[in-house]
């Protein structure tokens, strides 16, 4: 009998020993965890390493977005994680302090249901009054207004769609906490207005930084280790998920999912990964955290003691082996026409990564413009081409000059009878402002307006659009019909040319990407 105790003395020994040099290698640092799994499966592996507190009544603060918003986590993926591991779980919000469809109770319950929030109990805490928590350390306020029916709730999980920030340079687990538990109307007043000001939004920079961290300071106090935090870094917009439709485009890679029990190291690797991106990836998200001093988030988070900035990296898809940052950022999808989708003139959806591997000229066109006849070199192309790999993609709009009055059919119609159009065309849609189809944005943004070129209808095109704007050449938008997109095989777009050079002209550009 002894020498069996014998043996499993030495082997209890050993298995405290090697915990112990685990916690050595962790020591003094928070641990981040990272998948590049974006799917259900890799939200719930990622919410799993890091749930070990989260019991009792649990409320799950998520950013449920704008009517029909395009950037916010797929309710899929939120679903499966709540049937699975917070059965009985409430998704927790609160109204907005801008008008908009969360504005009121009565707006925010029909916004949750056009976006298909309705698997569990969604709990408007701001629907029936405040409460207020203390901040403790804080140096604008003492106490924050959040909505009442947080104080129900045992643990928080925190699940953050990471992203861009209008205002707050970017937003992470300490935005969607400390604006989004804040109450619409008192909370988030004294967060964003200056007291006596008539300018809804006249705290920013430092201050609103400052603000914003000490509102979520209340909030994770109150929990205590009753809180845990997932950052979902894809579909990053500069925009917050507010803007709903009027996000700017996507053009930051996707990167993965990360998790954590520090609020301070999740936020701080997500910042991290994203300045190790290259600069042709991040340049726009930069731009964004540092105009916006959103850094100040991170060091203000510190100075109040929220968490530690030094932290473990521990990649999920390998063994739980320790990668840096850049380790990370190299894991990122960049990001192509690929992962559109949009709705074809027939009523169906229309994958484009059904078009992976093609050489893709993709234009906004119209029935009734001068350059109408562009359908008959648009089809010659295709005709010429797409045996090599070339698709042509019609995206008939109505916004210039209201040369596209037609529906759907009568669009597909004209094509066929007039030009012989048989390449695919898209639904009517708009190419530019707050509706803007989002394969059209996305282009836009990567190949900007430079200018009409040389020639007569090349200064009637300036003349025309100067009269009713004079600094339209400044935004990048599409100035009018048949602008022309070229997308290399990888999905990529390549090159942009506007109305006044005529399909034929592409032929060289096209033969190069074949």
């Amino acid at each position: 009998m002894k020498p069996i105790l014998s043996i499993m003395s030495l082997i209890l020994t050993a298995l405290l020993a090697t915990l112990a040099g685990c916690c050595k290698k962790t020591e003094g640092k928070a641990v981040v965890y990272f998948t590049r799994n974006l799917s259900a499966e890799g939200l719930i592996q990622a919410y799993e390493k890091v749930n070990g507190k989260i019991e009792g009544r649990i409320g799950v603060k998520l950013h449920t977005g704008e009517q029909n918003g395009p950037n916010i986590i797929p309710r899929e993926w939120v679903k499966a994680l709540i049937e699975k591991d917070l059965p009985d779980a409430s998704i927790i919000e609160t109204n907005t302090y801008y008008e908009g469809d969360r504005y009121t109770t009565e707006q925010h319950r029909e916004t949750l249901e056009v976006n298909g929030w309705t698997f569990c109990p969604v709990d408007i805490m701001d629907a029936e009054g405040t409460a207020l928590l203390p901040v403790n350390g804080g140096k604008w306020f003492k106490e924050m207004s959040v909505g009442k029916n947080l104080l129900n709730y045992d643990s928080m999980v925190a699940l953050t769609h990471f992203k861009g920030h209008t205002m707050g340079g970017f937003g992470g687990s300490n935005k969607n906490i400390g604006i989004g538990c804040a109450d619409g109307r008192i909370g988030k007043a004294w967060i964003h207005t200056a007291e006596g000001s008539e300018e809804q939004w006249s705290i920013a920079e430092e201050e609103l930084m400052e603000r914003m961290t000490e509102s979520t300071k209340a909030t994770i106090d109150h929990f205590g280790e009753h809180v845990t935090y997932v950052n979902v870094m894809r579909n990053m917009s500069v925009s917050c998920d507010c803007e709903g439709l009027e996000a700017e485009a996507v053009v930051t890679p996707d990167v993965g999912i990360l998790s954590s029990t520090d609020i301070l190291a999740l936020d701080k690797a997500c910042v991290d990964i994203i300045y190790a991106m290259h600069d042709e990836e991040h340049k726009h998200f930069v731009e964004r955290i540092e105009t916006r001093h959103g850094l100040r988030q991170l060091s203000y988070m510190k100075e109040l003691g929220m968490g530690s900035d030094d932290y473990v990296l521990i990649d999920l898809d390998n063994g739980g082996k320790r990668i840096s940052v850049k380790d990370a950022a190299r894991a990122c999808r960049k990001r192509s026409i690929y992962n559109y989708s949009t709705l074809g003139n027939k009523g169906q959806m229309v994958n484009l990564s059904d078009f992976e591997g093609k050489v893709l000229l993709v234009v906004n066109t119209a029935s009734k413009c001068g350059f109408t006849p562009q359908y008959d070199g648009l089809e010659a192309l295709y005709q010429k081409y797409k045996d090599k790999g070339l698709v042509v993609l019609g995206f008939p709009c109505d916004q210039f000059g209201g040369q596209e009055p037609g529906s759907n059919e009568e669009i597909e119609e004209f094509c066929r009878l007039n030009h012989g159009v048989t390449f695919p065309l898209m639904a009517k849609s708009d190419v530019n402002g707050p509706k803007a189809n989002p394969v059209m944005k996305w282009l836009w943004t990567l190949k900007p307006f430079a200018g009409f070129g040389e020639g007569e209808t090349a200064k009637f095109m300036d003349a025309m659009l100067s009269k009713a704007d004079p600094e339209y050449a400044a935004n990048p938008d599409i100035k009018w019909n048949f602008t022309k997109f070229l997308v290399d095989r990888k999905g990529q777009p390549v090159a942009r040319f506007e109305p006044t050079v005529a399909p034929e002209a592409l032929e060289a550009s096209i033969e190069a990407l074949l």
